[in-house]
């Protein structure tokens, strides 16, 4: 991730599609990977990553949520009935 790029991004993850997450978390990964950040820049890093997981794993949830109600429109008494 290019400094232009740090700058461009937003400091508001709870804005962030899924897809602009993981596309972030990938280039996280790719930093840590070459292994050039200096700690400070590491933790800041490590933490936004954290943050980024939380998102992802927040809008995951909720379209399993939707696709579950979803199935349970198409086919009632079937799906969730074990929740």
């Amino acid at each position: 991730m290019s400094r232009t790029e740090d700058a461009g991004a937003p400091l508001d993850i709870g804005s962030l599609s899924f897809e602009e997450c993981f596309s972030e978390l990938e280039q996280l990964v790719s930093r840590f990977e070459q292994g050039q950040m200096a700690l400070g820049e590491s933790i800041a890093r490590f933490e936004r990553g954290m943050l980024l997981v939380r998102r992802c794993n927040e809008l995951l949830g909720e379209a399993e949520k939707k696709v579950s109600e979803l199935l349970q429109k198409v086919n009632p008494g079937s799906i969730g009935s074990n929740a």
